[in-house]
């Protein structure tokens, strides 16, 4: 004995209206329209944000593959103040001071044994953008 056809249930029907409307009015609402236009209009920074936040997230799960790409976005987007810091550390060194210099020594070095995938892929990020440019 076959069944017969079952007719869908008001409620998947009211469902499925209910996200059709929200879906409509996310469109004509003005700041959805204007983030749209955005990221359609700068893909390389929208890539950037959402990269960086989910190396953020991930941060709490993988830390080694998150502090490489957080640091592959922070050395592309930085390097060439990273490489001009140092081309010309000698005088950066002079401008600040010896004592002042070897504080934020000790602190990038501390930076580097608790995370240091992070500077890893901002130096091979910073690296291929100087080959690159």
């Amino acid at each position: 004995m076959s069944t017969p056809p079952q007719e869908p249930k008001k409620n998947e029907e009211s469902l499925t209206d209910k996200l059709k409307s929200s879906i409509e009015s996310l469109k004509q609402h003005e700041k959805v329209d204007q983030v749209v236009r955005y990221a359609s209009s700068n893909t390389r920074d929208m890539l950037a944000y959402i990269l960086m936040l989910t190396g953020l997230f991930l941060l709490f799960y993988q830390p080694a593959y998150a502090g490489a790409l957080i640091g592959v976005i922070f050395g592309l987007y930085f390097a060439p103040e990273i490489a001009g810091l140092f081309k010309t550390y000698s005088q950066w060194i002079d401008k600040l001071g010896l004592v002042r210099t070897l504080i934020l020594a000790g602190l990038l070095i501390a930076f580097f044994i608790s995370a240091p995938f992070i500077f890893f892929g901002a130096i091979v990020a910073v690296a291929v953008r100087q080959l690159l440019d």
